[in-house]
């Protein structure tokens, strides 16, 4: 028998010994978890405000504290409630009412969620009322992170929820921030499930002016537009429908008009003024300004997803940079670090009497490691890598081109023994530029980009030998280099 026939016999048996010692476990922990009664935990409440004790307010003092819950105390509305702010004299306080009157164990989670959550308040805050709230003006850097964090928040919506729902209100006072200034959407009043194809089956305008994309509320590509407003208010420093803006002017539109006159100049022109614009917060501005531009275009095709803008928001905070030798051999150092972990969790185990837990982990990392010494026997292909890189320099691209899939399984593309041989993007909608890592597809024997929207320079690709076609008319190309076929000898 083979090495790997071995490996499969081995993570079979296993598998089959941790079903038989922890199905049992499971299904008596399942009926203990479904027979617990909630309790009401108002120690932890009052944790959140930093109490020596229980907080014990009548209706009549909830009123005096709000002016009788008035809109002016109004912190933001939600599908849930509404957050009041009331001054009790000594501090300030967060008095949620409940629509329902009454709080369950998950009303009460959220409860929790929002008091941690609204430590550094909406989005808004510090982006807008930075100076009345006496606090430092949001940073680059800052500014970036909240914007991944929001577009990893949708496109856990769009792409990796169980069901696929559309938000459909994302606007700056649905993002709370907390202590540290991570960001959470909230507000989910609005969600609607959508099919297969991503597409909502209501027909009811919903959402906030100024953030609702031109087809308003059907597909799950007005996040994207929504999206796109937020993250020039993040850019900008401005909010999308300021009194400084003519009546029919709005931020979309001069930014937008801005964009597309001046490119060049629209740093000086619509970047917040507080911005420190060094080199690299310049270069960042440009990308992701750039990706602004297309998440608000009018015609929902040429928006990009989420995937791809959460793609191209990450090597903006940590670039990518190969692994070093040092970090290979940590990598293959899997018997030091299998003895660690298999120490801790024995340890866990012994002291909640949990052996099938314990067996469970200790299978589950053999067969990591099994895959991870599989994987490393098959090596690395580097036509994965240039496939990914492709998917941030054009927008437009077919939906399921995400690096969360083998690029073999990509629209539009065709692959030999997991290498890339064919490319077919021809009247596709593509805008955006070519990489340098084009060069790199060195099994690619067909190339064709025609009749898009494509512009910058053509890189080179003396590595493609084997390219016998290659197809680049009706595109925005500022020129053809000299000698750009003359390596292609398979042409």
């Amino acid at each position: 028998m083979s090495f790997v026939g071995i490996i499969i016999v081995v993570v079979v048996i296993a598998m089959v010994v941790l079903v038989a010692c922890s199905v049992g476990l499971l299904l008596h922990h399942l009926k203990k978890k479904s027979n617990k009664k909630f309790e009401l935990n108002i120690e932890s409440i009052n944790a959140y405000f930093n109490e020596p004790q229980s907080l014990h307010m009548s209706i009549q003092a909830l009123k005096t504290t709000t002016n009788n819950f008035s809109v002016d105390f109004i912190l933001r509305k939600g599908g849930f409630g509404i957050v009041y702010k009331g001054d009790l004299s000594v501090t300030l306080t967060v008095v949620k009412r409940s629509i329902s009157g009454l709080m369950g164990q998950n009303d009460q989670q959220e409860f929790e969620t929002e008091i941690d959550v609204l430590r550094k308040g909406t989005l808004g805050h510090p982006l807008f009322e930075w100076e009345s709230r006496n606090a430092p003006p949001l940073t680059w850097k800052q500014r970036l992170v909240i914007s991944l964090d929001i577009a990893r928040c949708i496109e856990y919506l769009h792409s990796f929820a169980q069901e696929i729902f559309i938000h459909r209100d994302m606007k700056p006072t649905n993002i709370l921030l907390d202590k540290d200034l991570n960001a959470k959407v909230s507000d989910f009043g609005l969600v609607k499930l959508a099919t297969n194809n991503k597409i909502s089956m209501t027909t009811r305008v919903a959402g906030t002016f100024g953030y609702l994309a031109p087809e308003y509320a059907r597909k799950w590509i007005v996040d994207v537009y929504a999206f796109g407003v937020i993250l020039m208010e993040i850019i900008t420093g401005r909010k999308v429908l300021a009194e400084s803006f003519l009546p029919d002017d709005n931020l979309v539109s001069v930014f937008r008009r801005e964009f597309t006159q001046e490119k060049n100049k629209i740093l000086n022109s619509m970047a917040d003024r507080v911005l420190e614009l060094d080199d690299e917060t310049q270069k960042g501005l440009m990308e992701v300004a750039n990706l602004d531009w297309h998440c608000t275009c009018r015609e929902p095709y040429q928006r990009p997803d989420m995937s791809h803008i959460v793609n191209t928001l990450s090597p903006l905070i940590e670039p990518w940079q190969p692994p070093t030798t040092n970090d290979i051999d940590n990598r293959n150092d899997s018997t030091h670090i299998l003895t660690e972990i298999l120490e801790r969790w024995r340890m866990m185990a012994e002291t909640r009497n949990c052996i099938p837990y314990a067996a469970f982990v200790f299978f589950f990392l053999v067969y990591l490691l099994v895959i991870d010494l599989c994987y490393q026997c098959r090596g690395e292909n580097p036509d994965d890598t240039t496939m990914y890189e492709l998917t941030r320099s054009l927008y437009g691209v077919p939906s399921n081109w995400k690096p969360q899939l083998d690029p073999c399984s990509w629209d539009d593309l065709i692959c030999s023994h997991d290498r890339v041989i064919a490319i077919n993007l021809a009247q596709s909608g593509i805008s955006g530029s070519l990489s340098p890592a084009h060069g790199n597809l060195t099994s690619l024997t067909s190339l064709q980009l025609e009749f898009n929207n494509i512009c910058g320079s053509l890189p080179r690709l003396t590595k493609l030998s084997l390219l016998q076609q290659i197809y680049l008319q009706a595109n925005a190309f500022d020129s053809i280099p000299s000698g750009f076929f003359i390596k292609l000898s398979s042409l």
